[in-house]
C-alpha cells in the first residue's frame, strides 16, 4: 500500500484512510474523496462543506486521542488563523496532524 506521504506515520495514514472510507460511504459518487495528497477536501473547490469538514476533523481527533491516550485537538485558533488552511488538501491535513502530534510530544511510529 502506498502511503499518502512518506513522512507521515502509519497510524496517521491508517486513520485518514479509514475516515476517508467512512465519509465516502455517506457522500454522493460525484463528491467522493480520492485518497491522494492533492485531493482538495475543503475550500472553494473542496468536496466537503464546513459542517462535513468539522465532522471529519472531530472523527480524526477522536481516533488520535483513542490511539495515543491523550487529547489531540486539530481545530484551534492557530490552525484557523493561518493564511493557507491546513485543512485544504489531504496532504496539508496530514502535515497539520503530524505537527500537532509533535507539539503534543508524540513522534512518528
Amino acid at each position: 500500500m502506498i502511503k499518502l506521504k512518506e513522512e507521515i506515520s502509519d497510524t496517521v495514514d491508517s486513520i485518514l484512510r479509514e475516515i476517508t472510507t467512512d465519509i465516502n460511504d455517506e457522500l454522493p459518487n460525484d463528491h467522493q474523496i480520492v485518497f491522494d495528497k492533492d485531493t482538495i477536501i475543503w475550500g472553494q473547490e473542496g468536496v466537503l462543506d464546513s459542517f462535513s469538514l468539522v465532522t471529519v476533523l472531530v472523527k480524526i481527533e477522536t481516533e488520535l486521542t483513542s490511539h495515543y491516550g491523550k487529547p489531540i485537538r486539530l481545530i484551534d485558533s492557530k490552525a484557523m488563523s493561518q493564511a493557507s488552511s491546513p485543512f485544504r488538501t489531504l496532504e496539508t491535513l496530514a502535515d497539520h496532524i503530524q505537527t500537532t502530534l509533535k507539539a503534543n510530544g508524540i513522534e512518528n511510529e
